[in-house]
């Protein structure tokens, strides 16, 4: 019994990667849409289906360069069961990633576990290990923290499936139906997903002489014959994209190659200080080279038809390896001339973890450097020795990489929480400031979509907190609001130049310890009731508040330039006063200080 607990300690070890992003997603998510799930392709499905309009175009609709069949249905799925909770779909993201764990984990047993008679039980186990920390890395932190990252960890769900499918033994027909019914599913998830057809057949037609690869002409042609169709489908009225000013096409072949190279390395791109697109770069110059070492020993082994069984394990990890390789060339493709840097978003680390993942048994089982060593007449020993020295140097660089990703990974989960903070901002006032710059910034960048999607979700229930329809900012208003001295401060209010306004202070939310998501500016109509006019972002440092509010101090102060016309009533005078909102509650409390203007 305690052999057998051990074991599965073991196993929930190996598994335990998955339990940062999790604690990520839990921890900083922020349950509101953000860009393209304002967009009408995605919020619109939501609107039709409330109202019986969906159809089966809408779900097969062209979004960006993809057709996302696939992730609409889970989006459906799940707007349904949650009201439109975008925490869940976070949720949802994290377990079709450990989905896919599950996948590679079978693959690794069946192709690890019996490389060599003396191979231990704890080898599957260990590159498991190791592969969670790059399928579960939180510098993927952009996908794990928006609920459109759905779309973005489906294709390789499918693409695992498929490969582990064309590996596995049993019935050829059996086999070729599910290759294609999981490469279909890939390529309507995402547009990387057509790599699937690519690679899962490729180990499915894959034989040890071109004799046989031969004899495998007829599932070849009529593979070839159900892409085919499928790319129609796919591609039959499909779009140039709008990419709203943007020229992501425009780049040379190097600055594309370039691209590419910073994709792969884009999982450990801000590890160091050093700068990102440094890192980045090496790093995918690296694992390349790595790769076209072990395609070179594969080759080796294959022509000369030695070690049959060894290339039939190991092709299966090329193929693995090759989604995050396409992946690359794809996004270089269609995202080069937005800028190489580009390349290392946090969002692209979800396909290209796949090289490292695929690395680790293409060198556990190929052992690339015994052929050099060999080829310098090394002895055998020494070959020998670097087969214990290099798996573990490179594991225990893997390790300290993954370590070092962990802190800017949650610093940028922390900016991106407080950047959703302030999309649901301008989500919740688009009722009342429905072209306000802070729509298209940061909410969708058509402000008109934005705001009509926005009363469209408020409406069917999928928003929280409602979008707030009156700008009398006492149906805010906290029930028990704290002493305004302690939540913040109108300080000053003074004209900067002719016919503009500046307003100046601070603001923080009482018992959170954090700044407040927005100050409403707020003018008193003929009956002394204030009434929202302007809202201010708060996010300037006040060192000279600490010693009062603490850790808020980082970011509670707030300014704001206005036309004076936009707060000044026309004749009398115009008392000004502003309050914190709170994004998450819906509430807002009232700051100390007022100004009266035009007396």
């Amino acid at each position: 019994m305690n052999r057998r607990l051990s074991h599965w300690l073991l196993w929930l070890l190996a598994l335990s990667p998955a339990l940062l992003p999790l604690w990520q997603i839990l921890h900083f998510g922020v349950d509101v849409p953000y860009w393209d799930q304002f967009d009408d392709d995605i919020a619109g499905m939501h609107i039709k289906a409330h109202a019986g309009e969906l159809t089966f175009g809408d779900l097969a609709a062209q979004h960006n360069e993809h057709r996302i069949l696939v992730p609409r249905l889970v989006f459906l799925a799940l707007g349904h069961a949650t009201h439109g909770n975008v925490v869940a779909e976070m949720l949802a993201a994290w377990a079709i990633a450990v989905a896919t764990s599950l996948v590679l984990l079978r693959l690794g047993r069946k192709t690890l576990a019996p490389a060599v008679a003396e191979v231990p039980e704890s080898r599957p186990v260990f590159w498991w290990f190791l592969a969670n920390l790059l399928i579960f890395s939180p510098a993927q932190y952009e996908n794990w923290l928006w609920g459109i990252g759905v779309e973005n960890v489906l294709p390789q769900l499918w693409t695992a499936l498929a490969i582990g499918v064309a590996a596995a033994g049993g019935r050829e027909s059996v086999k070729f139906a599910l290759v294609v019914v999981c490469a279909a599913l890939a390529t309507w998830s995402s547009g990387n997903g057509m790599l699937a057809w690519g690679l899962a057949g490729g180990v499915l037609l894959w034989a040890p002489s071109w004799r046989e690869v031969l004899a495998r002409r007829r599932t070849a042609l009529l593979l070839l014959a159900v892409v085919a169709v499928v790319l129609v489908l796919y591609f039959v009225g499909m779009a140039p994209p709008n990419h709203r000013g943007l020229q992501p096409y425009d780049s040379t072949l190097a600055e594309k190659l370039h691209y590419a190279l910073v994709f792969a390395g884009s999982p450990f791109a801000y590890a160091f200080a050093t700068p990102a697109l440094v890192v980045a770069t090496g790093f995918g110059a690296a694992c390349y080279a790595l790769l076209a070492a072990c395609a070179v020993r594969f080759l080796q082994l294959w022509r000369r038809g030695e070690h049959t069984e060894l290339c039939r394990r190991a092709l299966p990890w090329f193929a693995v390896a090759g989604f995050a390789v396409g992946s690359g060339l794809i996004a270089a493709f269609a995202r080069a001339g937005i800028g190489p840097l580009q390349g290392a978003s946090s969002r692209y680390v979800t396909f290209a973890v796949y090289l490292p993942i695929a690395l680790v048994p293409l060198l556990l089982q190929l052992k690339p450097w015994r052929a050099v060593a060999l080829g310098f007449r090394a002895r055998e020993e020494r070959a020998d020795r670097l087969d214990a020295l290099v798996p573990v140097a490179g594991a225990t660089a893997l390790i300290i990489l993954s370590l070092a990703a962990i802190a800017p990974s949650l610093r940028g989960s922390a900016e991106t929480q407080a950047a959703r903070r302030q999309t649901r901002v301008g989500v919740q006032l688009a009722g009342i400031f429905p072209d306000h710059p802070m729509l298209s910034a940061l909410v969708f960048p058509d402000a008109a979509v934005a705001h009509r999607n926005a009363l469209g979700l408020d409406a069917i229930g999928y928003l929280r907190p409602r979008v707030v329809r009156s700008r009398e900012v006492r149906q805010l208003a906290a029930p028990q609001p704290p002493p305004a001295e302690t939540t913040g401060q109108l300080e000053s209010v003074w004209e900067i130049a002719p016919g503009e306004l500046a307003l100046v202070g601070w603001a923080v939310l009482p018992g959170s310890n954090r700044p407040a998501d927005a100050v409403l500016v707020c003018v008193a109509d003929e009956r002394g009731e204030p009434l929202i006019t302007e809202v201010a972002a708060v996010n300037i440092p006040r060192s000279d508040l600490a010693t009062k509010v603490g850790a808020a101090a980082k970011g509670c102060g707030w300014a704001l330039r206005s036309p004076a016309g936009a707060i000044m009533r026309p004749g009398g005078a115009t008392k000004v006063s502003a309050w914190a909102l709170d994004a998450e509650k819906g509430e807002v409390y009232p700051l100390a200080g007022s100004a009266t203007l035009g007396r």
